[in-house]
């Protein structure tokens, strides 16, 4: 109670003191030792670590954080509603990097995977579709290391080893919480736990601009139809395609052209009542419309996760993987994650009306699709009608 009491006076304008977070068992639920020295000892592969009856929305959280190796991840989680909505920030050790390198080697201080953050959407970690939320961080090993995040409304900063410059500047937070309380998980020592509820250091609320606002090439407005299973090793074919009235559903592309599958359908993988990870493949179609004042060729770069069937006109003219774990082949830059990057389909666009659609199959973590047309000059309207 009197946690709430102090962050409604601070939202309020009244002074914002720090609360030290007690770590004690009496105020953890999770899997910890706690030391006397006011140390939390988390334990490896155990799931967070959650504080109880806490709410925090805006202000700082300053800890002291203890890698411990070979633990391949080292989080904190907040605005947590529960294991299935909430935010994270992470830190990758170099005992998971060596494991994920084809040559085991570690990659080099300037690897742009130290540091990242993701949202949770209905209990997925949106890691793969957020590879612009990362960056280098150099964690001190077996050393204690001093973390400070700042989230002000949309936006996040976080700050490593009293440096005056930010290690990660979030331009716009993608969780759906506004708040919650906090977490911990990966094997590590936590001590010195602070929160300043309401303190921002002057970080404004309000998203940054997204500079692909401005980029015209982006299609953002779909026609698409609901979510079907698709079982493994199955492929659909051009001559199956989904009747127009199947198209009952209008989707918008977020931030950086994405259309978020996840976030409009749900998850596809997960663990089940058992605490069992299991995948249910399934397939979405995403139809746009169009319309040349003639005849000509361009590309359209397409970024998705994880399969897709591109048909132009009734005809197949792209089918293509980005796989992260099942199939390294087949994994496309960056690393098997979201990119307009990651692969490219030939377009003979005719003159008037050209029917577009793509399929998007996903059994792994998030969903999505971005698609950018190269040439837009012979190009007179874009629908989803």
């Amino acid at each position: 109670m009197k946690t709430k009491i102090a962050l409604i006076l601070c939202l309020l304008g009244y002074s914002c003191l720090a609360q030290q977070v007690p770590l004690t068992r009496e105020s953890w639920e999770g899997k910890a030792v706690f030391k006397e020295a006011g140390v939390m000892k988390l334990d490896t592969h155990s799931g967070p670590v959650v504080l109880k009856n806490y709410v925090f929305k805006d202000g700082t959280i300053e800890y002291d954080l203890k890698p411990l190796l070979p633990e391949f991840a080292y989080s904190i989680y907040f605005r947590r509603k529960d294991d299935k909505e909430q935010e994270i920030v992470y830190f990758r050790s170099k005992a998971f990097e060596i494991a994920l390198s084809a040559n085991g080697k570690a990659s080099s201080k300037y690897a742009n995977d130290g540091i990242q953050y993701a949202p949770y959407l209905d209990g997925i970690n949106m890691w793969d579709m957020y590879d612009e939320y990362q960056a280098p961080a150099q964690l001190r090993p077996n050393e204690w290391n001093r973390v400070k995040l700042v989230i002000s409304g949309k936006r996040l900063r976080v700050f490593l080893n009293h440096s005056p410059k930010s290690a990660l500047d979030i331009p716009e937070l993608e969780g759906r919480t506004g708040q919650g309380t906090l977490a911990f998980e990966g094997y590590s020592m936590i001590s010195n736990l602070a929160v300043y509820p309401g303190k921002t250091e002057g970080l404004h609320p309000e998203a940054l601009p997204d500079i692909t606002d401005h980029d015209p090439k982006y299609i953002r407005l779909w026609k698409a139809t609901t979510p079907e299973p698709l079982p493994s090793g199955t492929e659909p074919v051009s001559t199956r395609l989904p009747a127009p009235s199947q198209y009952t559903e209008t989707l918008s592309a977020e931030r950086r052209g994405m259309v978020n599958l996840t976030r409009k359908f749900g998850a596809n993988s997960g663990i089940n009542a058992e605490g069992k990870y299991y995948t249910d493949r399934k397939i979405v179609w995403l139809k746009a419309n169009i319309v040349t004042r003639e005849a000509f060729k361009t590309l359209l770069q397409l970024g998705f996760s994880d399969e897709i069937w591109v048909v132009l006109n009734g005809k197949m003219v792209l089918a293509d993987k980005n796989h992260f774990w099942e199939d390294i082949t087949m994994q496309k830059y960056p690393n098997g994650r979201i990119s307009i990057s990651n692969t490219r389909a030939p377009l003979q666009l005719k003159a008037g009306a050209n029917e577009l659609l793509i399929g998007v199959a996903n059994d792994f973590y998030g969903w999505g699709l971005m698609a950018r047309l190269e040439n837009m000059e012979g190009i007179i309207d874009v629908t989803a009608d």
